[in-house]
């Protein structure tokens, strides 16, 4: 999430490492004035993620010391790709008036870091909180349909598959199939609709066992800490 500046690679290396040192230590600032979340890397993360992962992040801009916070939405068993899903996320402020807002996290760490979390407890936990399932993820994020994207798609038609709505979940996998796109990712996703159909013509325990396998890669690649917390079960 973090954007690069860098020329040279060896000095735009060295800076990522200190402006993640940085946005570490404001996170753990934040996350200890919240009792419910875990600081996973520089993320703090809801606790329990079960399927879906909510939490707060920063991204670097290219001003010096200053960062965009993100309210993020990651449903593990989405297609495990290099870069980390933003498509249920969204940057949030301060202020109930501005959509987005850069803050600068080296001016008063403690008063700033103590208005992130007022923000965080005020507006964006309660939201968390409501999202404990499947059912409440479909409730929040099936009226707006796949936006054109096949990886959404997809996401759609395992949460309805998880949420207990097995034909509609296989109806929307088969149309993963016939999903017209020339994204670059299309081979990878139709071949998890295809495998997961597969999978749910063999019963809810093999579903269950694929599922597993897809959120295990994403909590290695994106979340790697998560699995000494908070053990995802095979069934």
């Amino acid at each position: 999430m973090r954007s690069g500046l860098g020329i040279n690679k060896q000095k735009s290396y060295d800076k990522d490492a200190v402006m993640t040192k940085r946005s570490r230590k404001f996170a753990q600032l934040v996350g200890e004035k919240i009792s419910s979340v875990e600081l996973i890397g520089d993320c703090l993360i809801y606790s329990p993620p079960h399927h879906i992962v909510r939490g707060f992040s920063l991204e670097r801009t290219l001003d010096k010391d200053e960062f965009y916070m993100w309210n993020i939405v990651v449903p593990l068993f989405c297609a495990s790709m290099t870069n980390m899903t933003l498509n249920y996320s969204n940057r949030f402020s301060l202020a109930e008036d501005r959509n987005q807002q850069k803050i600068n996290i080296c001016t008063d760490e403690k008063e700033l870091s103590g208005l992130v979390a007022q923000r965080l407890n005020e507006k964006i936990i309660p939201a968390w909180a409501e999202m404990f399932s499947v059912k409440n993820f479909l409730r929040e994020f099936d009226p707006r349909g796949d936006c054109g994207r096949i990886n959404m798609a997809l996401d759609l038609a395992i949460a309805h598959c998880l949420g207990g709505s097995a034909r509609i979940g296989k109806e929307k996998l088969e149309k993963v199939l016939e999903f017209e796109t020339e994204s670059p990712i299309a081979p990878q996703v139709r071949e998890e609709a295809a495998g997961l159909l597969n999978a749910l013509e063999k019963g809810n325990g093999p579903f269950q066992d694929a599922i597993t396998v897809i959120e295990n890669a994403n909590i290695m690649k994106h979340f790697p800490s998560l699995t000494r917390i908070h053990a995802i079960p095979s069934r």
